[in-house]
Formats: C-alpha cells, sequence, structure tokens
C-alpha cells in the first residue's frame, strides 16, 4: 500500500491506525554533500528511518509502554546531508487517529496528504521571506478589514435607515473573521488539531457567507431588483458549502 492510499477504511474499532511505509531513494548528484531538511505531518506520531537507523521520532507511537502522544509541529524539521549516490532505503512507522468531526478522515490529512516532505538546500532563506512579506500583507489586511468594519457599523448605528451600511459592515466582519481564521488555520505548529479543524470551519463559513452578502449588497447599492431564482441559487450554494463536511467522500 502506499502512503497516498492511507484513509480510514484502515482504522480498528478505537479510530487508530498504524502501518510502514517504505521507500527507496537515489539522489542526484547536485543534492550531494549539501544538507537537507525532513520535516513530519502534525496531529500524528512518526517513526523515520534510514537505511534501518532511527534518525528521527516525533512524539510517541505508543510501542514502548508509553501512552499514544501526536506531533504538534513544534519540533525543527531533520537536517541531514548525503554524500554519496548509492540507494538510501527510508522507512517511516506512522500511528495516527481518525478525526472527531466528519467526515472522520486522519487527522493529519487536514492540511497535508505527505507523511514527510524533503526540502533544501537552504530552504529556510527564502521560506522566511515568503512567510515574512506574506505575514505582513495579512496582518495588514486584517487590520484594515477591522477598521473599515468598525467604522460601517459606527454609521450603521447612527443612520439606522441607510440599510446598506448594515450589508457593507457585515461584509467587512465577514472579511476580518476569514482572513483571521486563514491565517490562524495556515500555522499548525503547536496548534490543537480540534483548534485547527474550528479555524478551518470558520474560514469555510465566512467565505460562503460573503458569497451571498455580496451579490445582494450590490443589488441595493446599484437598487436592481433580485430574483427569486438568483436568491435560491446563492442560499443553495451556501448550504452546499456549509454541509461539505458531511458529504464528503473519504475512504
Amino acid at each position: 500500500m502506499k502512503q497516498a492510499d492511507l484513509s480510514k477504511k484502515y482504522a480498528d474499532k478505537n479510530g487508530r491506525v498504524e502501518g510502514w511505509f517504505r521507500i527507496k531513494l537515489k539522489f542526484d548528484s547536485s543534492l550531494l554533500h549539501k544538507e537537507l531538511w525532513i520535516d513530519f505531518v502534525p496531529w500524528a506520531a512518526t517513526k523515520f528511518y534510514i537505511d534501518g537507523k532511527l534518525m528521527a521520532t516525533r512524539a510517541n507511537t505508543g510501542d514502548n509502554g508509553k501512552p499514544f502522544e501526536e506531533y504538534n509541529g513544534d519540533h525543527e524539521p531533520l537536517a541531514i546531508t548525503f554524500n554519496s549516490d548509492t540507494v538510501h532505503s527510508f522507512a517511516i512507522h506512522f500511528v495516527g487517529y481518525l478525526s472527531p468531526f466528519p467526515p472522520h478522515h486522519l487527522k493529519y490529512q487536514l492540511n497535508s496528504k505527505d507523511l514527510l516532505t524533503i526540502v533544501g538546500p537552504n530552504p529556510f532563506i527564502n521560506t522566511i521571506k515568503f512567510l515574512s512579506v506574506a505575514q505582513s500583507f495579512i496582518n495588514t489586511w486584517m487590520v484594515v478589514c477591522a477598521t473599515l468594519s468598525l467604522l460601517f457599523w459606527l454609521l450603521a448605528f447612527q443612520n439606522p435607515r441607510e440599510k446598506n451600511l448594515v450589508w457593507i459592515a457585515l461584509c467587512t466582519t465577514l472579511y476580518t473573521v476569514f482572513t483571521f481564521a486563514v491565517n490562524k488555520s495556515s500555522d499548525s505548529i503547536g496548534l490543537h488539531y480540534t483548534s485547527a479543524y474550528v479555524y478551518n470551519e470558520i474560514s469555510y463559513v465566512s467565505m460562503s457567507l460573503l458569497f451571498i452578502f455580496i451579490p445582494f449588497l450590490l443589488t441595493r447599492v446599484f437598487k436592481r431588483k433580485t430574483g427569486s431564482k438568483l436568491g435560491i441559487l446563492l442560499v443553495a450554494l451556501f448550504l452546499l458549502n456549509f454541509f461539505r463536511t458531511f458529504f464528503v467522500l473519504s475512504l
């Protein structure tokens, strides 16, 4: 079985999924004598071996008499250097549990389908640059949305007859909530699975509501009539997206 085929159908009655995965790799000469980095998925426990030698352990698989403990991404990636072009055998002992929330897939599959990632050399320079720029943009966007939201709510309270202000305030509030939730769910380092799941759901719900509110807002601003068919379509799309979790096909 390939790790891509790992799914809830292999879980026992307690929702536990355990397995070994092996792959043989031969690194290109351009990657030799350079430091590579190997990272592992959160919300599971793994043991990583190269050529039969234990190289890294993330959390506790429970096979040593101690209770199972899941990894929360709070460790540095494994740094390793290969000096020859020989074939190496990679092996992973994986232990994970199903999500308590529908559709009850494996927890680690919330943000990723891969049990490990190999990056390098020197991946952190570009990553840090990207994250710093992205984080600055997200924080700026969130502050702008929050400020506009407060201003429009104040205007709405001061001008109760202007219903359009309420719609604008709702949209800017949803943009603020959506940005905050996406920002929190995308950073899984040290984040508990339940928290990540909740942030993920909040982002989907807020975006679904935006898809409904924005067309209604535009029709009100430009004084256009909203047809019943459009309203039904928007509500149907919202419900489909909102309840998508319960209808996702997961083997």
